[in-house]
């Protein structure tokens, strides 16, 4: 083949939301998120999902764990800034929060 190809790649994994804001999340996970990264966050309430696009603005690594082969494996926390969230998926959010934290 001649030229350059150019393609994306995507790939979903699981994480745990560890904290939530209208601003941005923090996710626990056991696969490397760099920074710059730009990703959606899926976000599930109840019957309800948003999808908010977000950016990585730190990783780090809080512990030491096994997968389910007894495998040694990294388990990560990351900030995740959201990227122009629409109104309707602040207000998602907000939901969430007043349910939690009322008032």
């Amino acid at each position: 083949m001649e030229g350059k190809l150019k393609s994306k790649v995507r790939t979903i994994i699981d994480a745990s939301l560890i904290d939530l804001s209208t601003m941005g999340a923090m996710i626990e996970h056991i696969h490397l998120l760099l920074p710059g990264t730009l990703c959606d966050l899926a976000i599930r309430w109840g019957e309800k999902e948003s999808i908010v696009k977000a950016k990585v603005v730190w990783n780090s690594v809080i512990r030491t764990g096994k997968d389910e082969k007894d495998k040694d494996i990294l388990i990560y926390r990351s900030g995740l800034e959201f990227y122009g969230p629409k109104k309707e998926q602040v207000s998602f959010i907000e939901d969430i929060l007043d349910f939690f934290l009322p008032g």
